[in-house]
């Protein structure tokens, strides 16, 4: 767990997800989310919260649109 998430996600529930991902061939499913989603998650590469700030993640479909929320509360909060 890193200092930045105050919580733990069981390896067995991520193996799973990807397992169902992969089973797909890779293509996104119900959720939208791919593999490469997926790898840029678990790669920590949204764990800066200033530019990826954890209100992204909320309430969103998959990663692309994770992204455009962020950049929408970026641009929010440069405005303050």
């Amino acid at each position: 767990m890193t200092a930045t998430k105050p919580f733990t996600i069981p390896k067995r529930l991520v193996y799973d997800a990807w397992k169902a991902v992969k089973a797909n061939a890779g293509s996104a499913g119900v959720d939208k989310e791919t593999i490469d989603g997926f790898k840029e998650i678990l790669s920590g590469k949204f764990d800066n919260d200033e530019e990826y700030p954890e209100q992204a993640f909320y309430l969103v479909g998959n990663i692309e649109e994770m992204k455009a929320k962020a950049v929408s509360l970026t641009k929010k909060s440069a405005k303050k």
